[in-house]
């Protein structure tokens, strides 16, 4: 069975990647580790996380059920939506 669910409006979430890494631990490794990566991968994310990088994050402490501080997340007080809204 596969569920879809179409998503409107998405509210932007981003964080820095020193937030990133205190989520699992506190080193690049400790990050690396829980997503999956490598540590050298993570060295090359730049210090502000784009969507797909956070995205990442936040799943894999939903993933592990790692306590999350909602500070570390700064929202775009804009969603996106479709222009399926505007109708």
């Amino acid at each position: 069975m596969r569920l879809t669910i179409e998503v409107q409006c998405a509210v932007l979430l981003t964080m820095r990647k020193s937030e990133a890494i205190s989520i699992f631990g506190r080193t690049q490794s400790d990050l690396a580790r829980a997503l999956g990566i490598t540590k050298s991968a993570v060295s090359q994310w730049p210090d502000e996380l784009d969507q797909e990088k956070t995205d990442r994050v936040l799943g894999a402490a939903l993933r592990l059920g790692v306590d999350m501080p909602t500070t570390f997340i700064s929202y775009d007080s804009q969603p996106r939506c479709s222009d399926d809204d505007h109708d």
